[in-house]
């Protein structure tokens, strides 16, 4: 009924999006449909109000004095805008025009359909509540929000960390609403400092002040994926499994249709051996939107749990697109399954198929699973394709049988091809 409030379209969108949209990221904060945004924002009697406004425009436009002509030019204005505002967002230029036609409007009207205001005390009534809107917007919305702005400029500037830690701390006593703003540079700071030699009580010092500050926006906005999408982020990089957990339940309560959570939650289960409970997100998640990682994810749990497993036709199902892309989690699920031999026969009979030829990836994965279970000739025949498609000369397979027979892995070898390209 009455909305969101202003600004709050990402939670709408957060909460109601299904299918891949559900896990596509959001880029802009506005749905680029203005009549669209004064319903979210404001509600129902919001948005009743914006479409009476330009409604009112136009019928007051047909009532003017003006000659039929420019009237016409006016309704043509009228329409464009229409239009406009139905495939873009809101921006000061588009109220001022508003502003400037509505004024020069109401300037053409009959006597009869304007009223004056001759009341000196009202007319003072109504410039002391525009002065004191204006107050209130600047000290509580503009001065925030450009402090905040310079804070973020500061932050983004240096490379100090004592300093981006003071600048934390200011944000959060200031507690602006442009603090949201601040979140993904905070976040991706903290995974910047994690491997850092940076002094380990200023390491912690950050992960707290960042851990409350994402907390603290949480707390104070409607509930939000992309919030604790990074608190779970921040919990599973301190290896607070747990937390993380939590935080992708939380994101299942706002919205069940988002496939994200799911792969996440399967992906924490996986790591703890719970292969059970990782297979049935995995499952879910592919339930809500296909993706070929979650399926793979599937098959390689599957196959951990069930030795009699065969996926390879489950694998075939996939396009040869998507088997090129995860080529790396194809083989680890042939290599937990202790059937190299198996994995390059696939490969032999077609498992990465592709009308360009092999890609590089796939030709690395071909020749260390050959020398892993000992196919000289396979290898030699996986060389012979880096020659083929690559231009390879051929030193470089020379060179890597020269360390495959003997029994040194020829896998850092086989990276450095390009150096034996034409």
């Amino acid at each position: 009924m009455f909305g969101w409030g202003a600004d709050n379209f990402v939670y709408v969108y957060d909460k109601y999006q299904v299918g891949a949209h559900s896990v596509a990221p959001l880029l802009y904060d506005r749905s680029h449909n203005v009549f669209l945004d004064w319903f979210v924002h404001g509600g129902i009697l919001s948005g009743c109000c914006y479409i009476f406004l330009w409604g009112t425009l136009l019928w007051y436009i047909w009532k003017t004095t003006l000659s039929q002509h420019q009237k016409a030019i006016l309704t043509a204005w009228w329409i464009g805008s229409i239009i406009y505002l139905f495939l873009n967002i809101d921006n000061l230029p588009n109220w001022i025009l508003f502003i400037f036609i509505a004024l020069y409007v109401l300037n053409n009207l009959p006597s009869t359909h304007v009223y004056r205001i001759a009341d000196k005390r009202l007319l003072n009534l109504l410039g002391a509540a525009c002065v004191i809107s204006g107050f209130c917007l600047f000290t509580q919305s503009v001065n925030d929000t450009f402090q905040a702005y310079l804070l973020t400029r500061k932050f983004a500037a240096t490379t100090n960390p004592e300093t981006k830690l003071d600048i934390i701390k200011t944000l959060i006593e200031k507690n602006a609403s442009a603090n949201y703003t601040m979140v993904s540079p905070i976040y991706d700071y903290a995974f910047t400092i994690r491997n850092s030699d940076m002094a380990l009580n200023l390491k912690n010092d950050y992960n707290r002040y960042a851990f409350y500050f994402i907390e603290n926006e949480i707390r104070k906005r409607p509930a939000s994926v992309y919030l604790l999408t990074k608190l779970a982020g921040l919990n599973t990089g301190s290896k607070n499994y747990a937390g993380a957990i939590r935080n992708f339940q939380s994101i299942i309560a706002i919205n069940p249709a988002n496939p994200g959570p799911y792969v996440q939650l399967g992906k924490l289960y996986f790591y703890f051996k719970r292969y059970r409970e990782a297979y049935a997100y995995f499952d879910r998640a592919e339930r809500k939107v296909p993706f070929a990682e979650t399926t793979l994810m599937k098959i390689r749990v599957r196959s951990l749990l069930d030795s009699a497993y065969n996926f390879e036709p489950d694998l075939l199902q996939l396009s040869g697109d998507d088997r090129i892309k995860n080529v790396f989690l194809i083989g680890t699920i042939f290599r937990e399954a202790n059937r190299l031999p198996d994995y390059v026969r696939w490969i032999w009979k077609g498992g990465y198929y592709a009308k360009n030829g092999a890609s590089a990836t796939v030709l690395y994965e071909f020749a260390t699973s050959a020398y892993a279970i000992g196919d000289m000739s396979t290898l030699r025949q996986v060389l012979t394709m880096y020659a083929y498609s690559y231009g390879c000369s051929p030193q470089f397979a020379s060179d890597v049988l020269v360390l495959a027979t003997n029994g040194v892995d020829p896998s850092p070898k086989l990276l450095e091809y390009q150096r034996y390209c034409k």
